[in-house]
């Protein structure tokens, strides 16, 4: 199977929510025995997308059609990467809490925004590294100065 081919299979997985009659082709497709497992984790893996995956096939009743190591192995990846966002959603709500103490009010952008908008079906779906703040250019050293007094460290960049 060429990489487009996986990537299309991917997105065809991640869409059978909001698209019904592609949970039929996902279904056909695995059935048919034409996805090449080890390219699919790899695709996966590559576009932080395996945790999302596991919950689509789980949602959508196709967790049954896969090989049973491949469905342990997402399990196991989904379920780590849940307690992960479930520490980073503890960490933002501590920042939250320390800067609005100052009257700061912090935006929280990307993965962490996300997250805490409640926009996953499974708060394990989404893959992250850090937490993305934006903050008031006047708040800036007072955030770095609480930051810092509550053990944060500056790496150089």
């Amino acid at each position: 199977m060429k990489t487009t081919d996986q990537l299309l299979f991917i997105g065809k997985c991640l869409t059978m929510d909001d698209r019904p009659a592609r949970v039929e082709e996902v279904k056909s497709a695995i059935s048919g025995g034409k996805i090449s497992w080890e390219g699919f984790v790899w695709q996966g893996s590559s576009q932080f997308v395996l945790p999302a995956l596991y919950s689509a096939f789980e949602r959508n009743g196709v967790l049954p059609l896969l090989p049973a190591d491949l469905t342990e192995h997402l399990q196991h990846i989904c379920s780590l990467n849940l307690l992960r966002n479930r520490k980073i959603l503890e960490q933002c709500r501590e920042l939250n809490s320390l800067l609005t103490s100052a009257g700061i009010a912090p935006l929280f952008l990307k993965g962490a925004g996300l997250l805490l908008s409640g926009l996953y079906h499974n708060l394990g779906d989404r893959i992250m590294e850090d937490i993305d703040l934006l903050l008031p250019e006047k708040d800036i050293p007072i955030a770095l100065k609480l930051l810092l007094q509550a053990g944060y460290v500056v790496h150089p960049p």
